[in-house]
């Protein structure tokens, strides 16, 4: 996102959530300055902070890399805009970015975290008789135990990359997958 200051003066501004009414053009401090003023002994609303991190209503994260400043007259800056998105959640926040001695500016901020939706077909597989040093074969296309076979499905909108990890217990049988990796397409 560019701001851009087209004015002979220069422009101070910060970039807040809107539903922060604590924090304003005039009141603001940074990191720093709180930090400061609590190790002094007068801690300051968190609310009035600039530059943290905005939680989203499903603890995902909006980082801008830069919430406040001063922009030179006749100059624009670059501001970064970064999601860190750990839970599914449907994002619908408003920012606005106040201006010393100038009207506000708010845009919307809409996104759609989604996770991977993969699940395997079956929960059991059932080869009934089988004996020791035998090997069986559960093959989808063909074989007596055909309608036994697993499957990856991705009920999701992303690509899905997989990998089956055998495990090496001596006690128990051997499963191999193939195969044993790749990717599974969107729904």
């Amino acid at each position: 996102m560019t701001i851009e200051n087209n004015s002979p003066i220069k422009a101070d501004f910060c970039i807040k959530n809107s539903k922060n009414k604590r924090l304003t053009i005039d009141n603001f401090v940074t990191e720093e300055q709180a930090n400061a003023s609590e190790e002094n002994g007068a801690p300051i609303s968190t609310q009035r902070i600039a530059g943290r991190p905005i939680g989203t209503k499903r603890g995902n994260k909006v980082v801008f890399d830069q919430t406040y400043g001063t922009i030179e007259p006749n100059q624009m800056i670059s501001v970064t805009l970064q999601c860190e998105c750990i839970n599914q959640e449907s994002i619908e926040e408003y920012f606005e970015i106040m201006i010393r001695n100038s009207k506000s500016l708010f845009f919307q901020l809409l996104g759609e975290v989604q996770q991977p939706r993969v699940y395997l077909n079956r929960d059991t597989v059932e080869l009934g008789r089988i004996y020791a040093g035998i090997r069986e074969v559960v093959d989808a296309d063909s074989g007596k135990y055909k309608s036994q076979s697993l499957e990856l499905v991705n009920y999701g909108n992303l690509p899905v990359y997989f990998n089956w990890e055998e495990l090496r217990d001596g006690t128990r049988a051997i499963a191999r997958f193939e195969p044993k990796k790749g990717m599974i397409p969107p729904k």
